[in-house]
């Protein structure tokens, strides 16, 4: 009935008005299914800027590794991949595809369909695979005998034995009881002395209890309170745990001057780079803090430079902008102060050194580097751009080839790939697989194969040049090409020397641990805490780099350092300690 209903509706048209009602009606239909495709288009799109934002915040650091195709083809290959699995009815619709009841097919141009993936091969090891990695050698090993059944140690003959490591941890927390008994001697009292060597003699704690609270705190990056959770039922506050900080804080205070000149010391290469990091503490600490720290540059300025009035105004200044405090609520007064860590690194040696400030101004790279003659390497901030030309050639800034590539990939439209963009990468890649090649050799070796990165930089240059003019000024991909441009005679300043380095990666691996302390609590600590804290994570990062056992370091040095004399204490430095550790004479 009703669809006769339907049918009677047309009946009194003619065939022109007939034809004009189907048009309209193809019309319709192709509009909505036309803002179909765009909706989609539309999630694709959001999907994936969603996907590339949850990579760069959870995902691989490694630059080699990051790439922007991948990134942006995971959302169709997902929805492509779930098709396959489900019936036609249930069949999510793909751009590329007809509608149902229509002839017409949408413009495939508009939409960027994606190669279908390769098949993950096999890896296959040459001799077979070389089985489970051995645990590191630092670790501690205590070693249990078992003998066959009926051994009885008159068996002559003793075959190879089979040995198998397995980690094991075990948390036992307990009061360690020190009874100094007293005697009556004659007319006298007669008492057990104290131990002077531990400097933890008269604290509520053990030399090795601090020493695991530093160890998971600045190697680890687990904060204080949660440290607390472990003490549960011991009755030991938070203000505590902070008191035995700063003491083991005070101890290793004069290491800081010692591993920031030996980072400088008698290298032709260090690297730098700089981190956020913020502060809670009452508004006037904050303030005595920020004047002792400017105090303390104006009189450290003076003796790096006794002509002062040669350096320039733009490295005394101050970036006020940066040094903002934000108001908390319910904080009992305190406020949150930006501030950065600044880096220092000797990637030769195998040290690296941080500093809190309280602002990125530039005297701060200028006072690490104090007296510094050589390369460094570093991004791309105005900082190291005036140090470099104030130094008068003392110091040859090298650019960072990562921090370029990087700014290449993000300019990229996330819809489609930009076919300069993908040749741009292309060229950097060369670029890298002959840094590759030559890894291990000799610096002399590596320039004289560099000459095949020099012909490589000139064309890229050209290039560059070429393709700069396609694109509007305020485009992504013309901002990106211009940096590289711009800060092109640092980016090709590596190839010149043969200690040169093209990027700038192990600084940013060595600021790793700060980057997850800073996820894991929202603050450094307080004004008070924050040298201390900079110097710990120098130490501990020191002893990654040395691939010795930082928790074994800083026991031993915490319980010698206050009875060693003051022309030995660099020898409790993490490299100079390792070869003490292993009988050899100190670098």
């Amino acid at each position: 009935m009703q669809a006769s209903t339907i049918c009677n509706c047309y009946d009194h048209l003619d065939r022109a008005s007939l034809l004009a009602v189907v048009i309209e009606r193809d019309a319709t239909i192709k509009t909505q299914q036309e803002e179909l495709v765009a909706a989609y288009q539309q999630i694709t799109h959001i999907s994936r800027v969603l996907n590339l934002r949850n990579k760069k915040i959870f995902g691989s650091s490694s630059e080699k590794r990051e790439r922007m195709d991948v990134v942006e083809e995971l959302a169709f290959e997902e929805i492509k991949n779930d098709n396959q699995d489900v019936g036609e009815e249930h069949r999510i619709p793909v751009p590329g595809d007809k509608p149902d009841g229509q002839d017409g097919e949408i413009d495939r141009s508009a939409v960027a369909i994606p190669a279908a993936p390769k098949k993950k091969e096999k890896r296959k090891y040459r001799n077979g695979h070389p089985g489970r990695s051995a645990i590191p050698v630092h670790i501690r090993r205590e070693e249990e005998h078992f003998f066959p059944e009926g051994y009885d140690g008159t068996w002559k003959r003793e075959l190879p034995s089979e040995v198998s490591e397995r980690l094991t941890l075990k948390i036992d927390l307990y009061v360690k009881v020190e009874v100094r008994h007293k005697f009556a001697r004659g007319n006298e009292i007669v008492v057990a002395p104290c131990i002077p060597e531990d400097p933890f003699y008269k604290y509520k704690a053990t030399t090795e209890l601090v020493n695991c609270m530093m160890y998971l705190r600045f190697a680890l990056q687990m904060p204080y309170y949660r440290f607390r959770q472990l003490l549960t039922g011991a009755g030991v506050s938070y203000s505590t745990l902070i008191g035995w900080a700063g003491r083991a804080f005070d101890l290793l205070a004069p290491l800081g001057p010692l591993l920031a000149q030996e980072i400088l010391k008698n290298t032709r290469l260090v690297s730098m780079d700089e981190t956020p990091f913020k502060l809670l503490d009452a508004p006037d600490k904050i303030d005595a803090f920020k004047a002792k720290i400017r105090a303390s540059e104006a009189v450290n300025l003076q003796q790096t430079n006794p002509c002062h009035k040669q350096v320039s105004p733009a490295i005394t200044e101050q970036d006020e902008d940066m040094e903002a405090e934000i108001a908390v609520v319910g904080t009992k007064g305190k406020v949150i102060a930006n501030g950065y860590m600044w880096t220092l690194l000797n990637a030769t040696v195998g040290l690296v050194s941080f500093q809190y400030s309280p602002s990125r101004a530039t005297i701060n790279a200028l006072l690490m580097l104090s007296g510094y003659k050589g390369m460094l390497m570093a991004d791309a901030y105005t900082a190291y751009r005036r140090l470099a030309k104030q130094s008068r050639d003392a110091i040859i800034l090298l650019s960072c080839w990562a921090h370029a590539r990087r700014r290449i990939l993000e300019s990229q439209d996330p819809k489609f790939q930009d076919p300069v963009v993908k040749e741009i990468i292309r060229r950097i890649s060369k670029l890298y697989e002959l840094e590759a090649e030559i890894k291990g050799l000799s610096p002399k070796r590596k320039k004289k194969f560099r000459k095949r990165s020099k012909k490589r930089l000139r064309s890229l240059k050209k290039y560059l040049e070429r393709v700069i003019g396609d694109y509007a000024p305020r485009e992504a991909v013309r901002i990106a090409i211009q940096y590289m441009l711009n800060h092109w005679d640092a980016l090709s300043e590596y190839v010149i020397h043969k200690h040169g380095i093209i990027d700038n990666n192990q600084t940013e691996r060595s600021i790793k641990p700060i980057t997850l302390a800073r996820k894991n609590s929202l603050f450094l600590g307080s004004v008070a805490h924050a040298p201390g804290a900079a110097l710990l994570y120098s130490l501990m990062e020191s002893c990654k780099l040395q691939k010795i056992d930082p928790q074994a370091w800083l026991l031993d040095v915490m319980q010698r350092i206050e009875h060693c004399p003051k022309d030995q204490l660099v020898d409790l430095l993490p490299h100079r300690w390792k070869s003490r550790q292993k009988g050899q004479s100190p670098p």
